[in-house]
């Protein structure tokens, strides 16, 4: 086995989709983001009880232990930590490229432009068991939940919700669309959202949860509000998180 597998990405987009999932994970225990590899590429997701994304970033360079790092994840405050590395162009044409190595017990990022020789780390401490995860396979769920055909409900979120869809279009710099597949009448309204390279998940529901229960460490009172993904069913054709969009028709 190999001591830390390596990851080399393009800068820019994993800076703007770590902010973006910074946003979106919740409070203990979900405090939370995830690195997964889906289809050759790095995938950073977050989640709360009630909202979850995935984005993915693309990738240049894989050396991985699939096994024990094929997935793993770090703290909200260690990611704030990872992502302070700011990285900027001189030249519109340049290509900027972070690595992150993997440790069972930390993850480091270096800068690999240039020479590429690894240099300005940052290192932080990986969360938990290296071969379980907290937040479960937030990418897979996330493109099961869009392939089940859109409905007639309207999409439904809350201001804060609204607010941080706003946050992550910001974030990203993309347009993003939603649409419901919840049954019409519904009182928990599931809101897919969904742009290039990026889903989201959003639950709202009018069976009378305090205000910002969505955000709290303990589940809200229903749990048919409280996203579960800790079982998903996967097929060995895995889908990519930007194919889920809408059936034709639908804003």
């Amino acid at each position: 086995m190999v001591e830390t597998s390596k990851i080399v990405v393009d800068a820019v987009e994993f800076q703007r989709a770590m902010a973006a999932a910074i946003a979106v994970a919740g409070k203990e225990p979900l405090d939370l983001v995830q690195f997964r590899i889906v289809a050759d590429e790095l995938v950073v997701s977050a989640r709360s009880h009630t909202e979850a994304i995935a984005v993915e970033v693309s990738t240049s360079y894989l050396d991985v232990d699939y096994d024990r790092d094929g997935h793993f994840e770090i703290t909200k405050a260690e990611a704030r930590a990872l992502n302070a590395m700011r990285m900027k162009k001189e030249d519109p044409d340049e290509e900027l490229s972070l690595g992150l190595l993997v440790h069972e017990a930390y993850v480091q990022r270096t800068d690999e432009s240039g020479l590429g020789l690894g240099l300005r780390a940052v290192k932080v401490r990986r969360n938990g068991n290296p071969y379980e995860s907290v937040l479960g396979d937030v990418p897979h769920s996330l493109a099961a939940a869009a392939r089940e055909p859109a409905t007639s409900a309207q999409p439904k979120m809350d201001g804060s919700q609204w607010s941080l869809v706003g946050k992550v279009a910001k974030e990203l710099d993309v347009r993003l669309m939603v649409w419901s597949n919840s049954e019409p009448g519904s009182d928990t309204v599931r809101t897919n959202v969904a742009g290039a390279g990026v889903a989201m998940l959003v639950l709202c529901s009018d069976l009378g949860r305090e205000e910002d229960n969505e955000r709290s460490s303990e589940p809200p009172e229903s749990a048919t509000i409280s996203l579960n993904f800790e079982d998903v069913a996967k097929s060995d054709a895995v889908p990519k998180v930007v194919t889920a969009k809408p059936p034709k028709g639908l804003a």
